[in-house]
């Protein structure tokens, strides 16, 4: 316990890096239905041990990753079942709880002394904000196809990398142009991420470095060896 204490935000960074990052890469040579659903079942399982260390979240991030994790394997294997209705549960359920991971992760990371972890879990915290606006995207092309132009018409599966990727380029406000909101929700929705992540890196992340580099000075320079 004591080990995963020290390294479990860098754990979780690595398993949503490999989701967002790797999983789309793989999917350019070859079916990754089963693949996308395991790394995600990780992340989940990861995201769940985080949201155990802060006691007031733990009914909350169980609640949400169970519906999560429920909606992403009964759409794999039963595919027959009403899509819209299995999308709406598992993208709702899954973009609450890496939010609540996010409050989790922020709540930690600015309590007491600056370490590695935490550092990492302030990145994580960012990408788990573009990966929970990716679900919102979902949510809002299953409930209204439409919505966001130049998503196409392919599996759950690619319509979701493909929507991660809009909003990873929302909230670095890049913007690249191939994938554009075409509903006023949609707009509102890129507003709010567009905001809300150059916030995280001028005011979270920069406050974060500041209190590291305090720390680093007030511990004075190294005894001579």
């Amino acid at each position: 316990m004591g080990a995963w204490s020290r390294y479990k935000y860098r754990a979780l960074l690595l398993t949503v890096l490999l989701l967002v990052v790797v999983h789309p890469l793989l999917q350019e040579w070859f079916d990754t239905a089963l693949v996308f659903n395991l790394l995600l079942t990780t992340v989940f399982v990861v995201g769940v041990w985080v949201v155990f260390s802060d006691r007031p979240f733990r009914l909350v991030g169980f609640a949400l990753a169970a519906p999560a994790l429920l909606g992403a394997w009964v759409g794999y294997a039963l595919p027959d079942l009403p899509v819209a209705a299995v999308a709406v549960v598992f993208h709702l359920a899954a973009a609450l709880f890496y939010l609540c991971v996010v409050v989790v992760l922020l709540r930690s990371v600015y309590r007491g002394p600056v370490t590695p972890d935490q550092i990492a879990g302030a990145l994580c915290g960012y990408v788990l904000v573009g990966a929970a606006f990716g679900h919102a995207y979902c949510l809002l092309v299953a409930l209204a196809p439409g919505a966001i132009h130049g998503v196409g018409s392919g599996s759950a599966e690619q319509v979701q990398v493909l929507l991660t990727y809009f909003s990873m380029m929302t909230l670095t406000t890049v913007g690249y142009g191939d994938i554009t909101p075409a509903s006023s929700v949609a707009r509102a929705l890129t507003v709010v991420e567009a905001v809300i992540g150059q916030f995280y890196l001028a005011v979270l992340v920069a406050d974060l470095v500041g209190k590291k580099v305090s720390q680093v000075l007030s511990a004075g320079p190294p005894p001579p060896g």
